[in-house]
C-alpha cells in the first residue's frame, strides 16, 4: 500500500467555506503556513447557495462589532480578492407589516445606534413615495442605506482563490476521515490520499462541525437546516434595496440583469450532501411574495435551489478555543447568516489560531492602526518588511477598522496598539485627547511639507491628498460642458438634480461646506454664511447627500451624478476600473487632507515605535507607498517616475493654494455643525 502524502504546517483548517477560506487568507498575510482540507468545492456548501444578503440590520447586538468589521472588509473586497463579486451597497429594506412590527424596527434602532448603521424608519406617505412596488400589506419598514448584496457564488470561492495565491494549500474534495491528537498536535487525515499534521486546528466545517467538536469532549447541539430558494426570470428593474421582513419570512433582492432572487421557507434534505427546495414552500414563498411585491403576480421562477446550513438553537456562532484540548479553534453554526460577517469571523479565528502557534513569542511585535484594502495592503507588503528585517521585529496589522480612535481611547493606559493612522482631523483629536506622544528629532521632519508637521511633532502626515472636484467625464462631453473651476459650480442650474455631496459627518462633506463657506464669507469658526446661503445655491441642486464616496462609481455610470467633492487619489483609483471620472482642482483651493500617523503615548515599546515612525517618513518608504500604493508622499525628496512623479508635480502645483483646516476650532464645533446639517439641510 502507499503511503499517504504526509504535510507539516502551522495551521490546519478544516472547511473551505466563507469563514474556513477568510482564515486561511488572514493566516497567510501574517506569515503562518496553512492547509487547508474542504469535503467538496471551496464555497461550494452554505456559502455559496445563500441568498447573497449582505446585511449588518436586524443581526443580534452581540454580532454587531464583528459586522462592523467585515461592513469594512467588503468595501475593500476586489484589493483583498481579486473580485467585487457584484457587491452592492445597495441598502437593506427590512418591512414592517403591522404596528407591532413598527415598534419592533424602533427598538433595534434604537439599540444600535451606538453602531452607528445609520438606519432610517419610513413609514406613511414617505414610504408609498420611495416604494411604490411595494403592496399594501407594508406598512413602514427600516433602511439601513450602506448594507446590501453580493453574489456568493463569486465571492465565497474568490476568498479560497486569494488565500491560495497567499500561500495556503488548499485541497478540495477531499473529506476528513480521521483526525487525532497526541497532546503536541494534531493529525488529520484523508483516506489513505493525505496525511496532516499541525499544532493548530480550526474547526470551520459548518453543518458537519458537530462530530468534530464531540470528538474532542464539545458536542454541540447542532442540526442542519435547508432553506428554499428561488430566482424569477427576468423582469424590469424597479427595485435597488434588499428586502427582509420583521419577524421572518421572505427575503429579495433584484440583481442588475433584472431578475429577482428570492428566499423564504425550508428546503428538502436529499441525502447528507444534497437538499432542494420543497414544492409547498417555493407555494408560500410565491404567495407572500406577491403580496409584498405585487410586480411579482406573473413572474416565473427558472431556477430553485437548497443548501445545508448549520444552526444551533439560540442562532449565534461559536468562535472559540476549545476548552477541552490545546491548538483546537471552533468556528461555525452560522445559522444561514455568515456571509456578511464571514470575513470578519475569519480575521478572528485567524486571531485565536495565531496566539495558539505561540509564533508570536518569537519576536517583538508592533501592532499599527490603520484603514484597510489598499492601504493595508501596500504598507504590509511594500513598506513593513524592510522595518521588520532592520530591526528583527514583526509590524502587524490588527483588524484594522474605522474605530482606531475609539479603541486607543479604550486602553489609553494600557495600549494595545504602538502607532495609529488617522486622518488629519481625527488625529488632532486624539492628540487633544493625550493618546499621542512626540515624536522624537530625526532627520526626515525638516524634510516634509509643512502642513504634514502637526503640533509639537506630536504627529506626522505620511501621505497628502487634498478635496476638490470630480466630475463626470462622460456626461460632461456628452452635453458639451467645459471642466469645473470653482466650488461655486455646484451652484450652476446646468447641473440641477445632478450634483451628489458627502454628508457634513465625513471628510469630503466637511470640506466641501468649509469651501462654500469661506467664499460667503464665513471661516472655520463661522459658518453662519454657509449655513444660510446654501438652501438658495447648491442646495437645490444636490440629487443625493450620501454618507460616504462608496456610491459614487455607482451613479455616474447610472448617469445620476454629474459633479461631486473627491480626491485627486480617489479619482485615479476610480478611473483603474473604468469609471470614467476627472478631477478638477478649484480656483478657490482644495483642502488639505492627511493621513497622519502617531506614536500612541505610554506604548509597551516605545523606541522601536518611534523607530517605526521615523522610518515612515524616510524617502524609501514614502517612495514604496506611492509606486505601489498611489499614496501621495509627505516627503518631497522621496523619488518618484513615470506616472507617480506626475501625480507628485500636481500634487505639488495644487498645494501653492491648498487650505488647511483650523481643526481645534473645527473640532470644537464639529458635532453642532452635524446635528445642524441634518435638521436643517438633510432633512
Amino acid at each position: 500500500m502507499t503511503a499517504p502524502r504526509t504535510i507539516d504546517t502551522d495551521v490546519a483548517i478544516v472547511g473551505g467555506g466563507i469563514v474556513g477560506a477568510s482564515a486561511a487568507l488572514a493566516l497567510c498575510r501574517k506569515g503562518v503556513a496553512v492547509v487547508l482540507l474542504e469535503r467538496d468545492l471551496c464555497g461550494s456548501r452554505s456559502s455559496g447557495v445563500n441568498y447573497g444578503g449582505v446585511r449588518r440590520q436586524g443581526r443580534p447586538l452581540s454580532q454587531l462589532p464583528l459586522a462592523q468589521r467585515a461592513h469594512e472588509i467588503w468595501a475593500c473586497l476586489p484589493e483583498l480578492v481579486g473580485t467585487d463579486g457584484e457587491y452592492l451597497r445597495s441598502g437593506h429594506f427590512k418591512i414592517g407589516r403591522s404596528e407591532a412590527d413598527m415598534a419592533a424596527l424602533e427598538r433595534y434602532a434604537d439599540l444600535s445606534r451606538d453602531f452607528g448603521l445609520g438606519i432610517e424608519l419610513v413609514s406613511g406617505a414617505t414610504l408609498r413615495e420611495r416604494c411604490p412596488w411595494l403592496g399594501g400589506r407594508a406598512v413602514g419598514g427600516s433602511l439601513c442605506p450602506d448594507d446590501g448584496q453580493a453574489n456568493p457564488r463569486l465571492v465565497s470561492p474568490a476568498f479560497a482563490l486569494a488565500a491560495r495565491r497567499a500561500g495556503a494549500q488548499i485541497f478540495e474534495r477531499t473529506p476528513l476521515t480521521e483526525v487525532a491528537h497526541d497532546g503536541q498536535g494534531f493529525t488529520l487525515r484523508s483516506g489513505t490520499a493525505l496525511q496532516v499534521r499541525a499544532p493548530v486546528l480550526l474547526n470551520c466545517a459548518g453543518a458537519w462541525a458537530g462530530p468534530l467538536a464531540a470528538q474532542f469532549g464539545e458536542a454541540v447541539p447542532l442540526h442542519s437546516g435547508h432553506p428554499a430558494m428561488a430566482v424569477t426570470e427576468p423582469l424590469p428593474f424597479f427595485m435597488h434595496w434588499s428586502l427582509g421582513v420583521e419577524g421572518g419570512g421572505i427575503y429579495c433582492r433584484q440583481v442588475a440583469r433584472g431578475n429577482l432572487v428570492l428566499g423564504g421557507g425550508s428546503g428538502l434534505a436529499l441525502d447528507a450532501d444534497r437538499a432542494r427546495s420543497e414544492r409547498s414552500a417555493l407555494a408560500a414563498l410565491s404567495a407572500q411574495a406577491v403580496e409584498l411585491l405585487p410586480a411579482l403576480k406573473h413572474a416565473h421562477f427558472i431556477r430553485t435551489w437548497s443548501g445545508t446550513e448549520g444552526y444551533l438553537p439560540d442562532r449565534q456562532p461559536v468562535l472559540s478555543s476549545s476548552r477541552t484540548t490545546p491548538g483546537l479553534v471552533h468556528g461555525f453554526g452560522f445559522a444561514g447568516a455568515g456571509f456578511q460577517i464571514g470575513p470578519a469571523a475569519g480575521e478572528a479565528l485567524a486571531a485565536l489560531a495565531t496566539v495558539a502557534t505561540g509564533a508570536a513569542a518569537q519576536t517583538k511585535t508592533l501592532y499599527i492602526g490603520m484603514n484597510g484594502g489598499t492601504m493595508e495592503k501596500t504598507y504590509t507588503q511594500y513598506v513593513f518588511p524592510a522595518f521588520e528585517k532592520l530591526h528583527g521585529v514583526k509590524v502587524v496589522v490588527p483588524g484594522t477598522s474605522s474605530d482606531i480612535l475609539a479603541k486607543a481611547q479604550a486602553n489609553k493606559d494600557s495600549p494595545q496598539m504602538h502607532v495609529m493612522f488617522l486622518d488629519d482631523g481625527i488625529m488632532v483629536r486624539a492628540m487633544g485627547m493625550g493618546l499621542c506622544e512626540k515624536q522624537k528629532p530625526n532627520p526626515h521632519l525638516a524634510d516634509l511639507y509643512p502642513a504634514a508637521r502637526f503640533k509639537d511633532d506630536l504627529a506626522t502626515g505620511v501621505s497628502v491628498g487634498m478635496t476638490g472636484i470630480a466630475y463626470n467625464a462622460k456626461m460632461f462631453a456628452d452635453k458639451g460642458w467645459a471642466a469645473p473651476t470653482s466650488w461655486m459650480d455646484f451652484a450652476d442650474p446646468k447641473y440641477k438634480g445632478k450634483v451628489v455631496f458627502q454628508s457634513m459627518p465625513s471628510s469630503f462633506g466637511l470640506h466641501g461646506f468649509l469651501m462654500f463657506n469661506r467664499i460667503q464669507g464665513g471661516n472655520d469658526k463661522n459658518v453662519e454664511p454657509g449655513f444660510n446661503n446654501w438652501a438658495k445655491t447648491i442646495g437645490p441642486n444636490v440629487l443625493e447627500y450620501i454618507p460616504s464616496s462608496a456610491k459614487i462609481s455607482e451613479m455616474v455610470q447610472t448617469g445620476e451624478a454629474a459633479i461631486f467633492p473627491l480626491t485627486p487619489t480617489a479619482v485615479e483609483a476610480l478611473k483603474t476600473k473604468g469609471i470614467p471620472v476627472e478631477y478638477a482642482q478649484p480656483k478657490e483651493g482644495s483642502v488639505v487632507l492627511l493621513t497622519a500617523q502617531c506614536v500612541i503615548a505610554r506604548n509597551s515599546e516605545p523606541e522601536l515605535a518611534q523607530k517605526l515612525a521615523e522610518f515612515l517618513l524616510s524617502p524609501l518608504a514614502q517612495a514604496n507607498v506611492l509606486q505601489f500604493g498611489a499614496q501621495i508622499p509627505t516627503n518631497p525628496k522621496a523619488p518618484a517616475v513615470g506616472e507617480g512623479a506626475e501625480q507628485v508635480a500636481k500634487i505639488n502645483q495644487w498645494m501653492k493654494n491648498a487650505v488647511t483646516l483650523d481643526w481645534d476650532s473645527v473640532n470644537a464645533s464639529r458635532p453642532a455643525w452635524n446635528a445642524r446639517w441634518n435638521k436643517t439641510i438633510e432633512r
